[in-house]
């Protein structure tokens, strides 16, 4: 999250001279991004190339709040369809989008991260029904012999002319949009503590591409990766044919179902107090979406769509930060079973929000400093007097009431009421 001003301003730029095929957006992005996101780059793509626009111009022209339009860069940002950049201007930022194309079909369905995130988000069978419709076969038909002519055969490029050369240095060098933090030397290095001969493979981009697609799909760090990649490498192979990529991808998944020791088990600890939290829990917080956060403690698996919405509502709506979002998640589950009544996140996130915390470190301090705390009757001796969260300066407490008992049968509704509302109870007041 970006903290705009409505006072700050932006200018749009488009990679290229083509529209967008909006039917790729709409079909394959938008399950991933949201529907507020997409919206966001529409508009942005109809202000491309008309000079600075200011984000109070923007919150009229998209119908977003500044929040709103905040928490939507993001997912266009992490997906690879915006480059944001930015410079301090006095009394205010100067912005700079670059609007990138969506990836081509086959490409996309190709993608280890694309792919597998569609997969993830997308209602069941939806995927498929995709990938039917944009990527077609057409396999050779019995009796047939492919006779076209191949690249190399036909143009014979000579490995001494600068402009062959020049392009192949190009294509490798060339990175995709999508930011994962992946370290590829880490990985290298990792491989050749395996096998020295490590050290003198060629690594092409799309192979490089693969493997840091797959290793942020599954949420692997380098090591891990590293040692799944090994264990399906073959060096006595033809080149080409080295590596057995459908195999890696199985075992990708099966090592998460097994929880394999290669890979840590993402799961939501039981963390009872601020000193339990680890190094690494404040990396993924800062680094991962709310959705991937919440999808890699759930083993990789995609998140419901309550809790997509909930998560939407209290980053994009409320205005949570993404870290601070995370934050709140980790706390929520860890003290409720695993569990996210959305009354209770919805309190909370306004406490944060009230608090003016923006940072995950801020957000965990508050939540442990003040989430167990109990109101004493007066003579020290009576019940403990239930009380809300403690409010930040200035702002007024606020008194829970007792619930009172139903004479009659709770509905079904009415029981999963109580059940938030006891859940709230026990986190608030111990």
């Amino acid at each position: 999250m970006k903290e705009l001003n409505a006072s700050d301003f932006f200018l749009v730029s488009l990679e290229s001279g083509l529209e967008p095929n909006l039917d790729l957006l709409f079909d394959l992005y938008l399950p991933m991004v949201g529907s507020k996101a997409l919206g966001l780059y529409v508009t942005l793509l109809r202000l491309r190339d008309e000079g600075a626009n200011s984000f109070g111009d923007l919150t009229a022209l998209s119908g977003l709040s500044i929040g709103e339009i905040d928490g939507s860069l993001s997912p266009l940002e992490a997906i690879g369809l915006l480059s944001s950049s930015r410079k301090k201007e006095e009394g205010c930022y100067s912005y700079r989008f670059l609007l990138h194309h969506p990836s081509d079909p086959r490409s996309f369905f190709t993608s280890p991260l694309l792919a597998g995130t569609l997969k993830r988000f997308a209602p069941k069978g939806y995927f498929e029904r995709m990938k039917e419709r944009y990527v077609k076969e057409f396999p050779l038909e019995s009796g047939y012999l492919d006779v076209g002519e191949s690249y190399l055969s036909y143009f014979r490029p000579e490995g001494s002319e600068q402009e062959y050369l020049a392009s192949i240095r190009q294509d490798d060098k060339r990175r995709s949009s999508i930011k994962t933090g992946f370290d590829w030397n880490l990985f290298l290095s990792t491989l050749q503590g395996f096998d020295p001969r490590y050290g003198s493979v060629r690594w092409n981009a799309q192979a490089k591409r693969k493997i840091e697609g797959y290793a942020t799909l599954y949420g692997y760090k380098e090591e891990a990766m590293a040692g799944l990649f090994d264990a399906r490498y073959d060096f006595a192979a033809p080149l080409g044919k080295r590596i057995d990529w459908k195999s890696l991808g199985n075992d990708l998944e099966k090592a998460i179902k097994t929880k394999g020791l290669l890979k840590e088990a993402p799961k939501a600890r039981a963390i009872r107090d601020r000193s339990d939290l680890t190094e690494q829990f404040f990396e993924r917080a800062k680094s991962l979406p709310p959705r991937e956060f919440l999808s890699y403690l759930q083993n990789g698996n995609r998140v419901a769509e309550p809790d997509l919405r909930l998560l939407e509502k209290i980053t994009a709506e409320m205005g949570l930060s993404g870290e601070v979002a995370n934050g709140l998640v980790q706390y929520v589950l860890s003290t409720h079973d695993n569990t996210l009544p959305s009354s209770l996140v919805e309190k909370l996130a306004g406490s944060l929000v009230r608090s003016g915390i923006t940072t995950v470190e801020d957000a965990m301090d508050y939540l442990y400093r003040t989430g167990g705390r109990k109101k004493k009757t007066e003579g020290g001796g009576g019940a403990a007097v239930p009380s809300t969260v403690l409010p930040s300066e200035g702002e007024e407490a606020e008194e829970t009431a007792p619930e009172t008992p139903s004479e009659k049968p709770l509905s079904p509704e009415e029981e999963e009421r109580k059940r938030y509302f006891e859940d709230f109870m026990r986190s608030t007041f111990d």
